[in-house]
């Protein structure tokens, strides 16, 4: 198991507290400085646990942040995006990247992920105005709803995006008529096994119906471009993407035998972050390492071209929010806090993306059962449940880190409780 962050620094302070300990002389003297030793290292260790935790933001940055700018506030790091990009382009040196805007579409974040040269993945009109008047090129832009309005195909017409996908004969009739001699990709549907949101239920042709498909596009007058597919979100199961890659092997070769040759392999998103201190989650090196083998395994010729969808790891890491109790109580024997920030708001993640967030607090002292709910007043609205944490009075500041991806996005105002302001740091 990996430590969590903060243990290397706990195993070494324990080496150094507990040895003398072993040179007492007496058995009574040898059990009181170890009760004390103990003692002090829980402390130790839970104030590691709740400080150290994926936070990029200390004690004093946040209180002088909610100081200027109120609370609930949502902070995006600039470096935390360049990191992320950087870590998946570099790792991926076949595919091109093409953010996710759906994740997070602060104009921040896409004014930075331009900027270091991403390209963009895109699933209704607003998201594909709002990259038009950043300047994006309608050449770095997919259209990868595979069910789109009509006015907005229209629209993508207008501003020459060429390239889309279709996972059924009834998108590929609208295309043909609204978008038409444009590019298509064909969502297959794979496995996603082990993945936190199974999009296989809803999107992607059967394997079987692949080649048709195709066909069918090329008769209308498209071009049949290539194949996509998505593992599915937050994808713990690296096996995933080598099973998706062998059946788009096969289309590619099935294609190629009826000479309808493919030029274009989309692998999707689904590259996962980690949450929770200790949960189980494939390191990014690990799920690179496997789509580079099959990569070359399975697509040698270098003249195809390989994008990739990537949301969550590039935007989630670059967000912490901050959240400051507005009353408590207690409840059947826990403590209960409620926040200033909610399941309506930037916690909507947890509804609408099945997402489960840690929560650091800088205060220290005895560990209490605790729930932590938001500001609304729905009975729904509560964010957390068994939790420890500290004891917590009117204004305390807890901090929620990797906060960024399908949390902001889909806030709403129920309640009339406005959106939670964001700032941009450095």
């Amino acid at each position: 198991m990996s430590k969590r962050k903060g243990d290397e620094h706990f195993d070494k302070l324990s080496v150094r507290k507990l040895v003398p300990v072993r040179q007492a002389t007496t058995t009574s003297s040898f059990l009181a400085s170890l009760i004390i030793s103990f003692v002090f290292l829980d402390k130790f260790r839970q104030r590691l646990y709740y400080s150290f935790m994926e936070t990029f933001l200390s004690k004093t940055q946040a209180q002088k942040l909610i100081k200027q700018y109120g609370s609930p506030l949502l902070v995006l790091k600039r470096s935390k995006m360049a990191e992320s990009f950087h870590t998946l382009d570099e790792l991926l040196p076949r595919v091109q990247l093409f953010y996710a805007v759906k994740s997070n579409p602060h104009p921040e974040i896409i004014k930075t992920f331009a900027r270091l040269g991403s390209s963009f993945e895109v699933a209704s009109l607003a998201e594909i105005e709002m990259l038009i008047k950043k300047k994006v090129s309608p050449q770095r832009i997919i259209f990868a709803n595979t069910v789109k309005k009509i006015q907005d195909l229209k629209a993508a017409r207008k501003f020459k995006i060429d390239l889309s996908t279709f996972d059924s004969e009834n998108e590929l009739e609208k295309i043909a008529e609204h978008l038409p001699r444009s590019k298509v990709l064909l969502r297959l549907k794979v496995p996603n096994i082990d993945s936190m949101v199974d999009l296989s239920v809803k999107f992607g042709a059967p394997p079987e119906d692949a080649v048709k498909l195709l066909s069918s596009a090329k008769r209308k007058g498209l071009v049949p471009y290539g194949v996509s597919f998505h593992v599915g979100c937050q994808c713990l199961n690296p096996v995933n993407y080598g099973k998706a890659l062998e059946l788009t092997a096969e289309v590619f070769s099935a294609c190629k035998k009826i000479n309808m040759p493919l030029s274009m392999l989309d692998i999707g998103g689904g590259f996962p972050i980690q949450y929770l201190p200790g949960s189980k989650v494939p390191t990014i090196q690990d799920i690179a390492r496997k789509i580079n083998n099959s990569l070359d395994k399975l697509f040698p010729d270098k003249r195809i071209k390989i994008i990739a969808e990537p949301g969550r790891f590039l935007c989630g890491p670059c967000a912490n929010l901050i959240t400051s109790v507005i009353g408590h109580n207690v409840r059947n024997g826990k403590r209960w806090y409620a926040l200033d920030d909610g399941l309506y708001g930037t916690f909507s993640g947890i509804l609408f993306d099945h997402g489960k967030y840690n929560f650091i607090s800088y205060d220290t002292g005895k560990m209490f059962a605790s729930v932590l709910a938001g500001p609304s007043c729905d009975s729904l609205d509560i964010i957390a449940e068994d939790l420890y944490l500290p004891k917590l009075g009117i204004g305390d500041m807890l901090v929620t880190p990797a906060i960024g991806a399908y949390s902001s996005a889909h806030a709403t105002r129920f309640n009339g409780i406005p959106l939670t302001k964001s700032i941009v740091i450095a």
